[in-house]
């Protein structure tokens, strides 16, 4: 069944919606792009395994209350320690993000375009989390979206007046195909990148010999907000820079106690 959706369910096209002559030599703006029906299961699959958690927040901080606290010298007052709530544990967790890691090797061992950006010259591939800096595209986490929202801007420019055969148009509707493939792959890489991301900083929060984790950095951001925002970027690298930076001073603490 597998091999035979990759055979055949992949046909997109640039389906007929607009003024025609009649005689085949219609205007390109006269066509909008209809992905395969490969292409929309494997979003729908997606969707389903990332809706559960995608508009929920991975931790929360409650401060600690104050309480008064009585001894036989003085009155005083305390605060109990912040409680750290992230929304997944260690098992719902894994389970979450095991069909991501096989939808994200299904898609890398048979969809080239997931790669490499289709239709841009070659840049590194690698599964890297580099939310791109803001252009006005709200919601387009890569170049990849980004470049391809103009294409479909410009092909449904209503005035446009260039003529394709049916081989330009089938081309053009694998190329958007494949940009489609391409944006949605970065999407789940990054998703699994976070999900695997707070399983080490939990099992870091666990260790003693480690500095706290600065769970207040994250607190109250949403996972679509961790994966696709710039500001959800850079809380994860701030907190990051810190655990490193805490872990190097406790690190020249011990080497100067071990010292004395």
């Amino acid at each position: 069944a597998r091999q035979a959706a990759f055979c055949y369910g992949r046909s997109p096209e640039m389906k007929l919606t607009g003024p025609s002559n009649g005689d085949g030599m219609d205007p390109v703006s006269s066509f909008t792009f209809q992905p395969s029906s490969l292409y929309e299961g494997l979003v729908k699959f997606m969707s389903r395994l990332l809706r559960p958690f995608w508009y929920k927040p991975a931790v929360v901080v409650t401060e600690g209350r104050p309480i008064q606290s009585k001894s036989a010298y003085a009155n005083y007052y305390a605060r109990l320690p912040a409680k750290v709530e992230l929304l997944l544990d260690d098992i719902t967790l894994d389970d979450i993000r095991r069909p991501l890691v096989m939808l994200q090797e299904l898609m890398k061992s048979n969809f080239d375009a997931v790669m490499s950006i289709p239709g841009v010259s070659q840049r590194d591939a690698s599964d890297q989390m580099d939310v791109d800096d803001g252009d006005g595209s709200a919601g387009l986490i890569t170049r990849a979206m980004q470049n391809q929202s103009r294409a479909l801007q410009l092909a449904n420019n209503p005035s446009q007046t260039h003529y394709a055969s049916d081989k330009e148009r089938k081309q053009k509707a694998f190329k958007t195909e494949d940009r489609n493939m391409h944006s949605t792959y970065r999407l789940l890489s990054r998703t699994v990148q976070v999900l695997n991301l707070l399983s080490c900083l939990k099992r870091a929060h666990a260790m003693s010999t480690l500095p706290e984790v600065q769970w207040g950095l994250i607190h109250g951001l949403t996972f679509y907000q961790l994966v696709t925002s710039q500001e959800g970027q850079q809380r994860i690298e701030t907190l990051l820079n810190a655990l490193v930076s805490q872990g190097d001073k406790t690190l020249l603490n011990r080497i100067s106690q071990d010292g004395d």
